[in-house]
């Protein structure tokens, strides 16, 4: 267990495309550090709650992540936390009750600082892990706007094709907009390629697309689109427990080892006093995603 003078890096996982991998991204991060006895602090921040109940399928919780959204609670954070079947994972669960706190008048949160309500409770117990991972739904609403408050990096998961990349510019500026404002230590981890189809020639000349224009924004890890994934989620049993020997396993692994080593890049760059670097999107197909509404 990290040490109480050894903060864990708080990551959240955010496209506003559903389907594209931010669970499964999760999931496979999981699976990394249960595998290494890294601590890590799930947090299921999405009103499907499918997390949760792949983690904590039998659990009877009267609270979960709500309760940090609500003015009228005062929860202890480590009150919220479940264990699960994996002694280095834990998880704040979300719960049918989180649905009327997804907010989506963002004058009405920030008039009430609703979209700071995960910040203290994070910093509380952020000791106790080496990764704390939000899992947000595919829109930029209050919980969404709360976790990036809360977190030091974003991993925006995408697929290989046109509309896998439709949100990325709106991410971005709700990045760019939260640093700016709230949190002036989030940056930008990387665009993660996930659901990747090797035999689509289309999928292929997408990926050099989006690393070309993303530059070294891009992961070089690249979650492919198998079967054995799934499973593992449907099984609710970690990958690296599932199938340890398989290739899925090892992209789980590789994974783990490029968010540990992008994190501590980009740390060593703020603390030369480099500012943070986003590189947005431009030319070709992904200048479409510049229709989107940015945020004022």
């Amino acid at each position: 267990m990290p040490t109480s003078n050894r903060l864990g890096t708080v990551i959240t996982v955010l496209n506003l495309k559903g389907g594209v991998g931010k669970t499964h991204t999760v999931w496979l991060l999981a699976s990394a550090c249960e595998e290494r006895s890294q601590r890590m602090l799930a947090i299921d921040a999405d009103t499907q709650g499918n997390l949760s109940n792949s983690f904590v399928r039998s659990q009877d919780t009267t609270a979960g992540i709500e309760a940090l959204l609500d003015p009228a609670d005062e929860p202890e954070p480590r009150n919220l936390i479940l264990p699960t079947a994996y002694p280095s994972v834990d998880i704040i669960p979300s719960t049918p009750g989180l649905a009327r706190f997804d907010l989506a008048d963002q004058g009405e949160w920030e008039q009430a600082d609703l979209h700071l309500s995960f910040v203290e409770p994070v910093a509380a117990v952020r000791e106790l892990y080496d990764l704390v991972v939000f899992d947000c739904p595919p829109r930029l609403s209050l919980v969404s706007f709360a976790a990036l408050c809360a977190s030091d990096f974003v991993i925006v998961p995408l697929e290989a094709a046109d509309w896998g990349a439709q949100g990325v510019m709106q991410v971005t500026a709700a990045v760019d907009y939260v640093r700016t404002r709230f949190n002036k230590r989030l940056e930008l981890l990387g665009y993660l390629v996930s659901r990747f189809k090797r035999a689509r020639a289309y999928q292929q000349n997408y990926l050099r697309q989006l690393r070309e224009h993303f530059g070294e924004s891009t992961f070089d890890t690249v979650v492919p689109d198998l079967a054995l994934f799934e499973k593992s989620v449907t099984d609710a049993i970690l990958l690296t427990r599932h199938s340890p020997a398989s290739a899925e396993a090892d992209v789980a692994r590789r994974l783990l080892d490029e968010v540990a080593a992008r994190a501590e890049r980009l740390r060593r760059g703020r603390n030369a006093g480099g500012g943070p670097r986003i590189r947005h999107p431009r030319g070709t197909a992904l200048e479409r995603a510049r229709g989107e509404r940015s945020l004022a």
